[in-house]
């Protein structure tokens, strides 16, 4: 089997490494990585390199602290683009536990070297996947600080082609790009930007092929669909690649879900009512938090303080949602028939400090990824269990 040398920007936990070997095409040897989020980072070396907890402690040629957190911030390891906020890491300087070895560690087994901007050149390799965080696909409607004449604008995509172009001149290009992203990198909002990226690549000297692959005509259970391009070096590429027909193996969702979760994974409403109990009682919470005033909150030694405690943390699941019927009432107006007599709603836990429902706005099925056609990750107050 051809060896293939891998590097991966924007690396992640490594999954386009993983599916490159799952295809069994080719025998891959991942010679560098660029990450900054710190337990991507780690992900990526206890799945690829076997780092564990055992093989930190073991470990016996570490360099000092101080020598691994210069290294760290030299790479911008931690690094948050959103916030524009350096991770602190002198925190982690005199601390007890081996954190900063870890790290120093799982950076050391997956080859990685940090921030993409700070890379002068990259190694030769034989394939390069730039699939860039989604992130950079900005609402405000362009690639960030991305066009083709941009000059000195910088973006992780300009990065990528930088490093290309002195790989070009050292007549050492890659023979494969591999790019993976989200469906609205090709919308009406953002094509003229991936023309601009595919026009760029054109100039290097890659023949660029893109498609939208959906995940449930791959064999994967999941809606999931994603931008894939594949750019091949010109000189090697023979005009024969085309992008796998879609099949449906007939998996479905319930063919890989156990067949009996342990009950560890499930918060009834007795748990529920222990886990708030337990928060109060250990001082994590206040029962001010969900709108409870305790007159004598400045003295909960006593049994009878207690007491009163646990009594009214009794009431906090059912006070948390004092408009039930009215929710059920929006909600029967939504369902089919075959639901309406099917389902029954019961309050669950809400976490963080809702003091109520204030409105009902969407059931689903299921929890999905993020917020496609499901309970969104914002904006959030709680989740009513529905019980068939």
């Amino acid at each position: 089997m051809e060896k293939m040398r891998l590097i991966e920007s924007f690396s992640g936990g490594g999954m386009q490494r993983r599916g490159l070997e799952n295809a069994g095409v080719f025998q891959i040897e991942s010679i560098g990585t660029s990450e900054i989020d710190i337990w991507a980072i780690i992900a990526y070396a206890a799945i690829h390199c076997n780092l564990t907890d055992e093989m930190v402690e073991n470990y016996d040629n570490y360099p000092s602290r101080e020598s691994i957190i210069k290294w760290l911030k030299s790479h911008n390891i931690g690094y948050d683009p959103v916030k524009n906020k350096h991770y602190d890491w002198e925190k982690k300087l005199k601390s007890k536990n081996k954190f900063l070895e870890k790290i120093y560690l799982a950076n050391k087994l997956s080859h990685n070297f940090g921030d993409i901007s700070k890379a002068k050149h990259l190694p030769k390799c034989d394939m390069l996947t730039y699939s860039f965080p989604c992130t950079d696909i900005s609402i405000s409607g362009k690639i960030q600080g991305f066009s083709k004449d941009s000059g000195t604008r910088s973006s992780l995509v300009h990065e990528i082609m930088r490093l290309l172009i002195e790989l070009k001149n050292r007549n050492q290009l890659p023979k494969y790009l591999l790019m993976e992203n989200v469906k609205n990198l090709v919308s009406k909002k953002f094509i003229g930007q991936f023309n601009d990226i595919i026009s760029l690549l054109d100039d290097i000297g890659y023949n660029t092929y893109w498609d939208i692959l959906n995940g449930k005509y791959c064999g994967v259970p999941q809606n999931r669909e994603r931008v894939f391009a594949l750019s091949i070096r010109k000189d090697v590429d023979t005009g024969m690649f085309k992008f796998p027909q879609p099949f449906d193996e007939r998996k479905r969702l319930k063919d890989i879900l156990f067949a009996k979760v342990p009950e560890k994974y499930y918060i009834t409403t007795d748990r529920a009512k222990k886990l708030c109990d337990d928060l109060v009682l250990n001082g994590k919470i206040k029962l001010d938090d969900y709108g409870i005033t305790d007159e004598n909150s400045t003295d909960r030694q006593t049994d009878r303080q207690t007491d009163r405690q646990t009594d009214r943390q009794e009431s906090i699941c059912q006070s948390t949602i004092p408009n039930v019927e009215n929710s059920q009432t929006a909600l029967q107006e939504k369902k089919t028939e075959e639901f309406q007599t099917e389902v029954r709603l019961e309050p669950a836990l809400l976490s963080g400090k809702a003091g109520q429902l204030e409105k009902f706005t969407d059931f689903a099925g299921t929890i999905m990824q993020r917020d496609y056609k499901g309970f969104p990750t914002y904006a959030m107050t709680g989740v009513i269990e529905i019980k068939r």
